[in-house]
């Protein structure tokens, strides 16, 4: 027996045991009841249902190919955006000015993380600043793990936050940058995680 015959067979088997259902049988009795007439109305609503149920589906599917084209559109633009970015930090001059931690003086690291975040018009109540020192220290050098989250912030202000962090008046190291997804206005939420670096004096 070939596969078209049994596919022909399988749906013809499946025919005869749905117009062998209670239900099915019932509601042939309830068609053939009916008038011509009634018969005909039937007819139209069944076609203008069909119609619409073609229609919704349509209108579903669309929506649902319009948001995946937004989606992969921000995404790429995301993506674009992170390498323009990557080349811009490596165009940028390194700062030169005097690093003041390196006097012996310990950095307070909250203040001035906030400070720099407020240079870009980010408040000091949208970052939140975690310090951990570690208990090892190499030479001199006590380091300080970081970790500062912030709600509100665009692309550019997460690069130029960084880039100045590390290269601004006290030591610091980005080891972890985490972007999360955009809110409704389109910011995103960002978690940095730095070391930063104090100079003990000598007594």
């Amino acid at each position: 027996m070939s596969i078209k015959r049994k596919i022909i067979d399988f749906f013809e088997g499946q025919l005869l045991k749905l117009t062998q259902q209670q239900w099915f049988v019932e509601l042939k009795g309830k068609w053939e009841e009916l008038d011509s007439k009634n018969r005909t109305y039937l007819q139209y609503g069944g076609v203008a249902l069909s119609v619409l149920i073609i229609f919704i589906f349509l209108v579903n599917l669309s929506v649902g190919v319009s948001s995946m084209k937004d989606e992969f559109i921000y995404k790429q633009k995301l993506a674009d955006f992170i390498i323009d970015s990557n080349s811009e930090i490596k165009n940028l001059k390194i700062s030169s000015r005097p690093r003041a931690a390196d006097n012996g003086r310990k950095a307070n690291w909250t203040n001035y993380i906030k400070q720099s975040f407020q240079t870009y018009g980010i408040g000091p109540e949208l970052v939140n600043v975690n310090e951990k020192q570690l208990p090892i220290s190499r030479n001199k050098v006590k380091e300080t793990l970081i970790n500062v989250s912030v709600d509100q912030i665009n692309l550019k202000q997460i690069v130029k936050v960084a880039f100045d962090l590390e290269n601004g008046t006290n030591p610091m190291m980005l080891r972890g940058l985490h972007v999360k997804t955009r809110d409704d206005k389109g910011f995103l939420k960002v978690a940095y995680t730095f070391s930063g670096f104090d100079i003990k004096k000598d007594k």
